[in-house]
């Protein structure tokens, strides 16, 4: 199935324990903010998985999205196993039943993959 212009994916992957020398969440939205300037009719979509998910609740807010076409969605699958409540997120993060569906949905649809 080919995408149309307005239809391209990219799916940035945060997976791991989110811990030097491991990339981060903040490394993932400079790494989004980067694409989203480069690529600006592309939808980005930063998927975390695993322990990375505990650094999503820092901060009640993610204040400074690198872009409008950038969205950032947590593992339901690794937020239980993490014991983290879903509504403890900040708004604006979307929650998907298991990282590895969503992915592979996104791949059977044509999305860039890169894990980060």
């Amino acid at each position: 199935m080919s995408t149309t212009p307005e239809s391209r994916v990219l799916v940035l992957h945060l997976a791991g324990p989110g811990n030097e020398p491991f990339p981060d969440f903040a490394m993932a939205m400079r790494v989004a903010g980067n694409a989203a300037a480069e690529l600006p009719e592309v939808k980005i979509e930063i998927i975390v998985q695993g322990p990375s998910v505990s650094q999503l609740v820092v901060d009640k807010e993610i204040t400074e999205m690198p872009g409008p076409s950038v969205s950032v969605y947590a593992c339901g699958n690794s937020l239980r196993s993490a014991g983290i409540d879903p509504s403890a997120l900040p708004s604006g993060v979307k929650v998907v039943p298991a990282a590895v569906a969503h992915i592979a949905r996104r791949q059977f649809d044509g999305a860039a993959y890169l894990r980060v």
